[in-house]
């Protein structure tokens, strides 16, 4: 299994394993989330991006919660992503995501299209509930490290791209996102230096683990503290 999401990450830079968790490990996260944005809820991270509502989120879930602690240190996971980025990494935090369907707002996971990071960066999402096409699903542009496109700002470092100029690029490519459709247990591997987004949710709701890797170094993970800690549950 490692070679082929290697070669696939290598390759289009994201890969999906399908089953990879249990039934039960989801439902149980899932309790975990909702417990957490109860017990929290001053921690409960919410924004909006390029005119869509945010979607709820938890920081360091593995503080408080045996699934995320088992999501952070899957030991399959962290050789994978380790190797792909080319040292030890480890994953700083776990998120815990939830996004619910409003009819009177747009809604999804992340804003619009983006990217994480100009440089390479690996992140793994499992999905808690099932995924269909209405369930705001992860789109992904495989390949979008061989090209560029003007950002939303116009500036050359800026992550943030204009739905319509994604849409204008893909059709005159006849390129289609991958859209991620899967049951709960489906783990992602995507390099989040590409192109990706949350489809708008269309209906029910979407929970989400997120393992953040980074750099297992005393250094790195004060960094990752003095960006994030403030949010951390």
């Amino acid at each position: 299994m490692k070679e082929h999401i290697l070669n696939n990450l290598n390759n289009v830079g994201i890969c999906v394993v399908e089953d990879y968790f249990t039934p039960e490990f989801c439902d149980q996260a899932v309790e975990d989330i909702e417990e957490g944005l109860i017990k929290y809820k001053s921690k409960i991270q919410s924004s909006s991006h390029e005119g869509t509502s945010g979607d709820f989120r938890l920081f360091k879930m593995e503080n408080h919660y045996n699934t995320a602690k088992e999501f952070a240190n899957d030991p399959l996971l962290l050789e994978v992503c380790s190797s792909y980025f080319g040292q030890e990494i480890n994953s700083h935090f776990v998120l815990g995501g939830k996004v619910k369907h409003n009819p009177k707002q747009t809604t999804n996971s992340g804003g619009g299209w983006h990217r994480d990071n100009r440089a390479k960066q690996i992140k793994t999402l499992v999905y808690l509930s099932d995924v269909k096409e209405e369930n705001g699903p992860y789109l992904f542009l495989p390949s979008s490290d061989k090209y560029d496109l003007s950002t939303r700002d116009g500036i050359g470092r800026a992550t943030r791209y204009e739905d319509e100029s994604i849409n204008l690029f893909c059709k005159e490519n006849d390129f289609s996102p991958f859209k991620v459709i899967g049951k709960k247990g489906t783990v992602i591997f995507a390099d989040t230096s590409f192109i990706h987004r949350g489809a708008n949710i269309q209906e029910g709701t979407r929970y989400t683990y997120t393992n953040y890797y980074f750099e297992n170094h005393p250094q790195r993970i004060q960094m990752s503290k003095d960006k994030w800690g403030k949010m951390y549950i």
